[in-house]
């Protein structure tokens, strides 16, 4: 299999088997996301190959590049027999803080203002992020082969974790969220050789 051909059956395994699993909150366009009133929008994550397109740049059909998942290739090689590919999943999500439909309130709650709490500010958005990465991570684990001919290298194990800059400083990019699960896979490799086919 070619290499564009393992990037784009990854993809596509991922927009079949896990983003249509996930719900996550679409960014606000309007500057309003820290109003209480704000009303957000939940939307299914989706899938990119090695870059992640502007909002002017997306593929037909689709209208959100955040949330998302990029899958890029980071290094690979081939011996006479298979090809072995690094696989980087690139995840990112925006969640600014804990709305008012976001709280659960009993029945018989009076608060001091009497009415029920707006919008708070905080740092919990990591937590919508990294259970879409959970989410991906066991759906991989579960998996044999992501499309034709590209197996998941189980026994190679995974590694993931927040994205940092090269001082290893975890980037803050509030109230986006940004994360990494990296893993291999293989396709078997079919080569015509001439030199040997002419005494076939």
């Amino acid at each position: 299999m070619t290499i564009v051909g393992i990037v784009d059956s990854i993809v596509e395994w991922l927009n079949a088997n896990v983003c249509p699993e996930v719900l996550m909150r679409l960014p606000s366009e309007d500057g309003k996301a820290n109003d209480k009133r704000y009303e957000y929008t939940m939307v299914h994550p989706h899938a990119f190959p090695l870059y992640l397109p502007t909002r002017d740049k997306l593929p037909p059909k689709v209208r959100i590049n955040v949330p998302s998942v990029v899958v890029q290739l980071e290094y690979g090689n081939d011996d006479p027999e298979n090809r072995e590919v690094s696989i980087t999943l690139n995840f990112s999500g925006w969640a600014p803080g804990t709305y008012q439909d976001d709280w659960i309130i009993p029945l018989d709650y009076e608060s001091e203002e009497g009415e029920i709490p707006g919008f708070r500010a905080d740092y919990e958005g990591w937590r919508e992020l990294w259970n879409f990465v959970d989410k991906t991570a066991a759906a991989v684990q579960s998996t044999t082969y992501m499309g034709q001919n590209v197996e998941v290298m189980q026994w190679e194990g995974m590694e993931f974790g927040p994205f940092r800059e090269e001082s290893n400083t975890v980037l803050d990019y509030y109230p986006f969220w940004y994360a990494y699960l990296k893993f291999k896979v293989r396709c078997s490799l079919r080569r015509l050789n001439e030199e040997v086919n002419q005494y076939l």
